[in-house]
């Protein structure tokens, strides 16, 4: 990752504890009322809205919500997801509904280690990235005169 990948022109977000929103790679700082408290082990929904085009950032603990305009033509599809973690314990888990996931002695084991699990949408194919690789591969074998 580039050692700015907010400076993009399709970035979009905020950044934590500090007041930086980004829209267009473009520092907003406040934007929208952001004030930075996100505190460790808080729980942050961030939801993407490709319908509306636009992100939306929810702190359980404060119970405050953001919201940002995607300008469609900066930002075309498909939209990428970029985190960047700036602290050595800094972690980001993503899992989606998999038995193996979601079983008795997975989530329990969470719990012991106190870790928040963010809720994922039943059939949401397009959030899965190995999904996208299938539609890939499935194109460029389709498109093989070899295989036929």
């Amino acid at each position: 990752m580039a050692p700015k990948s907010y400076d993009s022109p399709s970035i979009y977000g905020w950044g934590q504890c500090t007041t930086q929103t980004f829209l267009n790679g473009s520092n907003q700082k406040g934007y929208a009322g952001y004030d930075g408290d996100i505190k460790e082990n808080d729980l942050i929904e961030l939801i993407i809205n490709s319908e509306i085009s636009n992100i939306k950032l929810i702190n359980h603990r404060s119970t405050k919500r953001y919201q940002i305009p995607i300008d469609a033509s900066k930002s075309p599809f498909p939209w990428k997801l970029s985190v960047n973690l700036v602290n050595i314990n800094d972690r980001v888990r993503i899992q989606d509904l998999a038995p193996w996931h979601t079983s008795h002695i997975v989530t329990t084991k969470m719990k012991q280690m106190k870790l928040n699990v963010l809720g994922w949408p039943a059939k949401s194919p397009d959030l899965n990235p190995i999904e996208m690789a299938w539609s890939i591969l499935d194109k460029k074998i389709d498109g093989n005169a070899y295989l036929q």
